[in-house]
């Protein structure tokens, strides 16, 4: 807008003069002439229309304003561009910031937005090289440290997260780690008593998932995988736990009223040692819906039936034994900000155990959140955190027992070359209990280092 025109917004209609905002039209007019121009934009009816989202409306709006005030048509072709990137039309965005920068090649506001949609389009090439021009132009704007984020995100999704030719018909998960344990639990669903002893242990992990190839809207597939440890405490190696896991699913994706479906069907088998010894064993059925109500959320309602066995019957089988039938229902919810790169979930989750031992009855109520983020120099954060109140009302003593169970998860996790990690992470489990003798503190920190391919 030319100064005269915006000299003239320092009057009321009376035309007395408003000190305040005379000091404000002349500080910006010293030193951000554009910013004055913004603020004004923003008071007009296309300002308006896009304040309120109507989108096109203010595109109608615009185009107006483009042909009456030509000398500020970078910022109005900014505007346009972010109006058809709020409609999902983003060929036009780009042509709106393409010709705004043809005009003025060094604005960084339309170079930041421009690379944006870039982004948004998975562009990520074009996009990271604009989001570096954004730094260059302007290294200590917001806008530079809104590009450094973005570029995080771009390398994450090149090292971790693009895939090309789609998903693979199979995964393969190595893990090796040293793992320092405070409180070597004694059994390997940490429910009963603990060693209350440290070790130093070494834990390996593998897995091979596989799939078919689409077969009309179903996809079938299995995973298999293996967890061992071994304590170096000789007095320890007794609590060593080896388990093995089978898992074939089935899988379907179709649309319901425009939105993705895709529940899944699972079945587990669970095996279970205990200083190489049987120690239980476990099936589970599980149905998932995995569907979408917007872009950048994922809402998962489930269900699973699991029966659990366990070798030791305990003292009395009537009292003792956790053979159970386990009922569990609940829902997990993501937000992916960041084309993905960054999520976050929350959860809740509701059990019934139905036990052959009366001790081993419970209801448990189980809240999980967490974060998932790229951080500075290739790293990303894992956070998560979860309490638990168990309740078991057929407990053999003076009192029913209750437990409530505290649990944060930590994890930093950095890419060393190719499909090859490393990952530091800690975790710490607080279980209260109206019977001090089943309460715990547990402390276990993991160095690891891991293929995923």
């Amino acid at each position: 807008m030319k100064y005269s025109k915006i000299v003239k917004q320092i009057y009321e209609e009376d035309g007395t003069l408003v000190s305040k905002r005379l000091l404000l039209v002349l500080l910006v007019l010293l030193f951000n002439p554009e910013a004055y121009a913004q603020v004004q934009l923003t008071e007009t009816q296309a300002g308006e229309a896009f304040k309120a989202g109507d989108y096109e409306k203010a595109l109608k709006e615009f185009e107006i304003l483009l042909e009456e005030y030509p000398e500020n048509s970078v910022l109005i072709l900014r505007y346009i561009g972010l109006s058809y990137h709020r409609l999902e039309q983003y060929d036009k965005a780009i042509d709106s910031y393409e010709k705004a920068l043809e005009i003025d090649p060094q604005n960084t506001p339309v170079t930041f937005y421009l690379a944006s949609t870039y982004f948004k389009t998975s562009n990520t090439i074009k996009a990271k090289e604009l989001f570096q021009n954004v730094i260059t132009l302007a290294p200590e704007s917001l806008y530079s440290g809104w590009a450094e984020r973005y570029i995080q995100a771009v390398e994450q999704q090149e090292t971790v997260y693009e895939r090309p030719g789609g998903p693979r018909l199979y995964q393969v998960f190595l893990q090796i780690a040293p793992q320092l344990d405070f409180n070597v639990p004694e059994s390997p669903d940490n429910s009963s008593s603990f060693s209350d002893d440290e070790s130093f242990r070494f834990t390996e992990y593998a897995s091979l998932g596989i799939r078919t190839k689409q077969l009309g809207n179903w996809f079938l597939g299995a995973d298999f995988s293996t967890y061992q440890s071994q304590n170096t405490k000789e007095e320890l190696r007794e609590f060593n736990l080896s388990t093995f896991d089978i898992s074939p699913y089935i899988n379907y994706t179709t649309t319901v009223f425009g939105k993705p479906f895709s529940p899944i069907l699972r079945y587990n088998f669970n095996y279970a040692l205990l200083d190489y010894d049987s120690y239980s064993n476990s099936h589970s059925i599980s149905a998932t819906l995995n569907t979408a109500f917007t872009e950048n959320t994922l809402t998962v309602p489930f269900y699973r039936l699991r029966f659990d066995e366990f070798n030791d019957e305990g003292f009395d089988s009537s009292i003792s034994s956790r053979d159970a039938t386990n009922n569990a229902v609940g829902l997990l919810q993501y937000f992916f900000f960041m084309q993905r790169a960054v999520n976050v979930w929350v959860g809740y989750e509701f059990q019934k155990n139905d036990a052959d031992g009366l001790n081993f009855n419970y209801n448990g109520h189980r809240v999980t959140a967490g974060v998932s983020v790229p951080i500075y120099w290739g790293i990303r954060t894992d956070l998560s955190g979860e309490f638990g109140r168990d309740d078991y009302p057929d407990f053999q003593g003076p009192r029913d027992r209750e437990t409530n169970r505290g649990n944060f998860f930590g994890r930093i996790t950095r890419n060393i070359k190719g499909p090859i990690y490393g990952a530091f992470s800690y975790s710490y489990t607080n279980e209260n209990s109206n019977y001090s003798v089943l309460e715990f503190d547990r402390h276990i920190i993991t160095w690891s280092i891991f293929l995923s391919y």
